[in-house]
Order: structure tokens, then sequence, then C-alpha cells
């Protein structure tokens, strides 16, 4: 029984609605800049990478770009309620840019996070499972020589249903994440809420001799953030938005992949407060 599994997960930010700093503005148009500067932007603090669904974000101190392994073991268990250990890791990357020559990677990390935690499933029906989590951790910004503490809890439901041929599942997932800073001794968090869609297509196909499927998903997000907040946004006591669209390939027997299982590759389109982005990601859209 494979006891490891992992994704990983690569956002790739294109553009933030924010104005640069070095670009010259014309004088009748400073008020206008000086308002949308007070309005909130998607800025979270490099501690929670683990916790924005991964990827490439704005943190403090400049964009990075975030590959997020969330590995998972799973002992050997009878019956359908069955518990993990969540062993996330993220790396941080300054300056990721994509060119016409192919993808420039920098060898220097600028951040690392990693959490250890647990999660359990717990069926409530055929169709409707709960997954509680748990997670402490600690999180480095060798950029900023910063370091902050983690500790973060939640649930995520699951909704299964039949529908044009297919089993569909719908997830809704609240969370708490919260840091400490060392040294100052800053405290802060953010509260989020998301739900989503994962519609399997009822057609398959072969690829090198693989049999595939497709799926398409919908995702939306809202984030509740605390009103002492000095790290996360401009704006004190904000409700941030955003929303997802994407589509995923997946192969009916998993890919063997030695440290895990490969079953899906996906692509989306997220847009919301200050963010547009696409994502390139491996595994299941809405974890």
């Amino acid at each position: 029984m494979r006891t490891i599994q992992g994704q990983l997960f690569l956002l790739t930010l294109l553009a933030l609605i924010t104005p640069s700093s070095h670009a010259q503005q014309p004088d009748n148009a400073s008020a206008d800049v000086e308002a949308r500067a007070e309005e909130p932007t998607f800025t979270p603090f490099y501690a929670f990478a683990n916790y924005f669904s991964s990827g490439l974000y704005q943190g403090t101190g400049g964009q990075l770009t975030v590959f997020n392994i969330p590995i998972k073991v799973e002992p050997d268990q009878e019956g359908r309620n069955k518990y993990r250990l969540r062993l996330p890791i993220s790396l941080g990357f300054t300056d990721f840019q994509f060119d016409a020559d192919g993808v420039s990677i920098p060898d220097t990390v600028a951040t690392a996070t990693v959490t250890a935690g647990i999660e359990f499933d717990h069926w409530v029906s055929d169709k409707l499972m709960l997954r509680p989590f748990l997670d402490v951790g600690y999180s480095q910004n060798f950029s900023g020589q910063s370091s902050s503490l983690i500790y973060a809890g939640g649930m995520s439901t699951f909704y299964y249903f039949q529908a044009a041929e297919e089993k569909q599942v719908m997830v809704t997932r609240f969370q708490r994440a919260s840091f400490r800073t060392q040294g100052t001794l800053i405290v802060d968090g953010f509260s989020s809420i998301d739900s989503g869609i994962d519609w399997t297509l009822p057609f398959r196909y072969e690829m090198f001799e693989k049999p595939m499927y497709m799926s398409v998903y919908g995702r939306v997000y809202w984030y509740f953030l605390d009103q002492t907040s000095t790290e996360i946004s401009n704006d004190f006591g904000s409700i941030l938005d955003a929303q997802e669209l994407g589509f995923t390939l997946g192969w009916i027997k998993p890919l063997d992949m030695l440290l895990f299982d490969l079953d899906r590759i996906g692509f989306g389109y997220r847009t919301g407060d200050g963010l547009t982005a696409w994502r390139l990601f491996f595994g299941f859209p809405l974890e």
C-alpha cells in the first residue's frame, strides 16, 4: 500500500493590480492613485504559504513564487474513517520569471515553511465526509532574516453526488491560521472560507496507452483579515475575495512517481482583490 502521498503546486502570478512606485503619474491623477493605494490588496504574509491555496503570492518585501509540497502519510487502517499525518513544505523563490526561451528559476531560497499536523476523514453518510485538521509549524524568511511560529486549524466538507453519469464532488472549507514572529512578537492571522465544485465530464480517452478523463472546476474564496493585521493587508479588518476557474486531466490508474501517485494535472485562472493569476497544479483542484 502506498503510504506517502505528495503533490506539487505552482501558481504563476501574471499581474497585480497595483501601480508601480517607479511609474510617473500625471499631477491630476495623484488623488486617484492615493485613493487606490488605500484599497485592500491581496498580499498574504509569507508564513501563510500553505494556507493560501499554494503557489505564487506577493509577500512582505516583494513577489515570491512558492512551491508547495503537502506530503501526507497515511498509516494502514481499516474502514472509511481514517487519519493522516500532514507534513507540508513550502519553498519560496524571489524574482521567478517566465521568458521566451523558457523558465528561469533562481537558485536562492527566500522563504521556507515547514508544518506538521493531523487530519481525519469522518463519513457522516455515503455522500457526506468531514475532514478536520490541526497544524503547527515554523517559517523562515531568509531575505528579511525573520521567522515565525505558525498554528492553524480548520475543516473541509466533501459532498459527493451523481450527475451527468459521473460522480461529482462539492467541497467547502473553513480554516483559521495565525502566526507569531520571533523577536518582535507580532501576532496576526486570518480566517477564510472557500467553496467549489469539481465536475467530471462523461467521456474517456487514452494518452500513451493510459486511460484518462477530464474535469472542470470552479471555486470562490473569502478571506477575513484580522483587524490587528499589519503584514497581510494595507487595510485593517479587510474582507478579500477571489474566484478561480479551471480544468484537470486525470488518469484512471494513477501514475507511479516514486514518492507519490500522480492522479491529475490541472490548469486554472484566478482573479480577485489585487490579483490576476494563472495556476498550474498536480492533484485534486479543491484542496
